[in-house]
């Protein structure tokens, strides 16, 4: 069987996320525009039985994400309030026929007041706990300068199962260091997730200046440890300032399974699969751009785009096979891909990128059940 490709909408588009609700419906939160700080606005849509629909969630913004559980529906975002330093988070929910609730979680003043080129945040994830509750994750950058660059960075978990509440974790203040450590999560994939026992689990990677070279780290974090980081994989620089190991994704099964994702930025640009427990392993060929990944109980699914064509690799029982899923010419881009469960279907986003269209793939047609490689 096919792959079923159609459009979500055209001519607007660069990042984009999706989920599944208990219907089996998807779910999907992209950009579109272009201009200011803030980049884009971000668009909401969701298929059913007749098609498409979507609405513009909010005209500004920068960094999303989405999640859904049952018949609830959660969107984060981060909007720059006035320039590279001030940033406020909203989160965006309602109930599948619904209006939506939205509120201004967090306005998180700048570490120091005369910040420069600061980011505000580098990366945000949702998701819905077994009570419907929002829980977000993000990390924060600033940078200011005061004879010397100095940076502060840390990643941010916001609670929002009884109004809102802050928990930093893997903080790094580097003062009089030049850059120092910055803190990323990936921007249109899935990098957090959450298990049967409502334990969230997240990674991100982070960047250390040695000199003028870089040393990368991919780390992966749970609730239920207290957000200890443990390291998953460290890439050393390799003397020429290119940046290596960047943009981990995270996916968890039913039984609770973890794995992660991510990218060596290298002479050749190559995946690594890592599962939780286990050992990092090489996704053969090379690879361009980001890519996001999906678990069953059964396999391991990776989509990534590889020069014009947009692809899936698929690890089923100890070997990896890959097709395409839009040949060459459709030149995809920023790919996100999701797991449903009870209907054994995989679904993905992806912009289109020369002609800016917000396209959506699922195995086989809307109604039809995945079928194994």
């Amino acid at each position: 069987m096919a792959w079923k490709i159609e459009t979500i909408d055209a001519d607007v588009g660069d990042t984009g996320q999706i989920a599944v609700d208990g219907s089996g419906n998807p779910h999907v939160v992209y950009t579109h525009g272009w201009g200011g700080p803030n980049y884009y606005g971000l668009n909401y849509g969701y298929r059913d039985g007749t098609g498409w629909h979507t609405e513009v969630l909010t005209a500004s913004g920068i960094y999303q994400a989405i999640a859904a559980r049952g018949d609830h529906i959660a969107v984060a975002w981060s909007v720059y309030s006035d320039d590279y330093c001030n940033v406020d988070i909203y989160c965006a929910t309602k109930v599948i026929g619904g209006s939506w609730s939205i509120d201004l979680v967090q306005t998180p003043a700048p570490y120091q007041p005369d910040c420069y080129d600061a980011w505000g945040i580098t990366g945000i994830a949702i998701a819905l706990d077994s009570a419907f509750a929002p829980h977000i994750v993000y990390a924060r950058n600033w940078q200011w300068y005061d004879g010397g660059y100095n940076n502060y960075s840390t990643m941010v978990y916001l609670d929002g199962s009884s109004g809102w509440s802050e928990t930093l974790f893997n903080t790094n203040e580097n003062i009089g260091t030049d850059y120092g450590t910055h803190t990323w999560m990936a921007s249109n994939a899935h990098c957090l997730a959450i298990d049967s026992s409502d334990t969230l689990h997240v990674t991100w990677d982070e960047d250390v200046t040695i000199g003028s070279d870089w040393m990368s780290y991919i780390y992966y974090a749970n609730s239920a440890d207290g957000w200890t980081p443990v390291e998953v994989a460290s890439i050393a620089a390799d003397g020429s300032g290119h940046r290596y190991g960047q943009w981990p994704t995270l996916a968890i099964n039913d039984d609770g399974g973890v794995a992660i994702l991510y990218n060596y930025n290298g002479a050749t640009t190559i995946n690594y699969y890592h599962p939780i427990g286990g050992t990092s392993e090489e996704i053969s060929g090379n690879l361009a751009g980001r890519f996001a990944n999906a678990l069953s109980n059964t396999e391991a699914l990776v989509v990534r785009w590889e020069s014009t064509a947009l692809k899936i690799s698929t690890l089923k029982g100890g070997s990896w096979t890959t097709v395409d899923v839009a040949g060459a010419g459709s030149h995809p881009a920023n790919p996100d891909i999701v797991y449903d469960a009870v209907r054994k279907k995989y679904h993905i986003i992806y912009c289109a990128l020369w002609d800016g269209d917000t396209k959506y793939a699922v195995m086989g047609g809307a109604q039809a059940q995945w079928m194994f490689f």
